[in-house]
């Protein structure tokens, strides 16, 4: 894969510095001086005079109150205003596990709880690698997100090594049904670290835990789907790139609305099934996969479909309020980021730009319970 360079400049988030008396205010004198020049001569047959009266009013600017899901990093004592630059860890499981994030700019003495996005790279891809062709660490601090792009742990598949999401647990009994296949995974629990990575960051800046998003390509679209397929997840919607049907099983009764984007000339997930990287793993077709979340979140199985230019169609689930299940088939598309700078990629739409667009219109508890099985 071709590595796309990023350079990410985080932008502090600024809370406010509040006393006792007046936290959220802030109090400022206005003086409006009038003049005014009297006839001393007609008055008291004396030298004109000159008098000036001074007015002082007071205006008061208060700042938004943090929504009731906003994370401990919202106090004042968590924020400390610093500048970040380059990649992070956060140490899990005996690993440092590196990952990139930008903060949007918040208005001076205010501290906003802003939503999250975790952007997740496909195999062998770096956080840098994702960055650069998603731009989302770019496009979602401009609409107020904290964006984490995050990688995998090392894992070797035949004779490539690179990081890799683990997602073994969603292929049940694949690996004991062959277990000379050369494949060498990371043991690491990644649906935890995940949500150890997510409550770093709630900790550390101020995020609204009401709009915690999950994003990936490829693998890291079959560790969004395997995450956000366990029961209770914190993510509120999840929005798979050519992987969402990675993977054989979903525990969770009910799942978040999602949006996907799929080629279907795509050779390493197939559109319509069965093969994975090669293997042909019994993985199902994007749209069974996608009817069958539709039906957990209580959608019909009634759909319309648009066509946008000549080489997409948008296919939509009849769902109710809070629920919400869309596919974009790219036709003749590969295996690629729709919008991204890559060589290749379709231009039509522009995935993230879309997916930001869903993400805003979905926060959690937006549906309350599915009739999935």
């Amino acid at each position: 894969m071709a590595r796309w360079g990023v350079a990410l400049v985080i932008l502090a988030l600024v809370a406010t510095s509040c006393s006792d008396d007046d936290a959220g205010t802030d109090d400022s004198a206005v003086v409006d001086e009038t003049t005014t020049t009297t006839a001393g001569a007609e008055l008291s047959g004396g030298d004109d005079t000159t008098t000036t009266s001074t007015t002082t009013t007071s205006t008061t600017t208060t700042a938004a109150p943090l929504p009731a899901t906003a994370s401990t990093g919202c106090s004042a004592s968590s924020v400390d205003g610093s500048t970040t630059d380059g990649p992070q860890t956060l140490e899990y499981g005996g690993e440092q596990r590196k990952y990139l994030v930008s903060i949007p700019e918040a208005p001076a003495g205010v501290a906003a709880a802003a939503p999250l996005i975790i952007d997740l790279p496909g195999f062998t891809a770096t956080a840098e690698d994702q960055a650069a062709s998603t731009r989302l660490s770019t496009l979602g601090p401009e609409r107020g997100y904290i964006v984490v792009t995050a990688e995998a742990s090392l894992a070797t598949v035949g004779t490539t090594t690179g990081p890799m999401w683990n997602i073994v647990d969603a292929f049940t009994g694949v690996r004991e049904e062959d277990p000379e296949a050369d494949v060498d995974l990371s043991e690491s629990d990644d649906v935890a670290f995940l949500d150890a990575l997510a409550d770093h960051i709630g900790n550390s800046m101020c995020v609204d835990t009401a709009r915690q998003y999950l994003t990936g390509m490829s693998v890291g679209a079959g560790m969004t789907t395997w995450a956000t397929c366990q029961e209770g997840t914190r993510f509120a919607a999840s929005a798979p790139v050519a992987g969402m049907t990675q993977g054989l099983t979903c525990p969770a009764e009910v799942v978040p609305p999602f949006i996907t984007f799929h080629g279907d000339a795509d050779s390493q997930v197939d559109y319509d099934g069965g093969n994975l990287s090669g293997f042909d793993l019994g993985i199902p077709a994007v749209e069974e996969r996608a009817a069958d979340f539709a039906q957990r979140q209580g959608c019909s199985a009634t759909t319309t479909e648009e066509t946008i230019g000549e080489d997409v169609i948008h296919i939509t689930w009849d769902c109710p309020d809070g629920a919400a299940a869309e596919v974009y088939r790219i036709l003749g598309g590969e295996h690629i980021w729709p919008g991204s700078p890559q060589p290749g990629a379709n231009q039509t739409v522009d995935a993230s730009e879309l997916i930001l667009d869903f993400f805003d219109t979905h926060p959690t508890d937006a549906i309350k319970e599915g009739t999935g099985s």
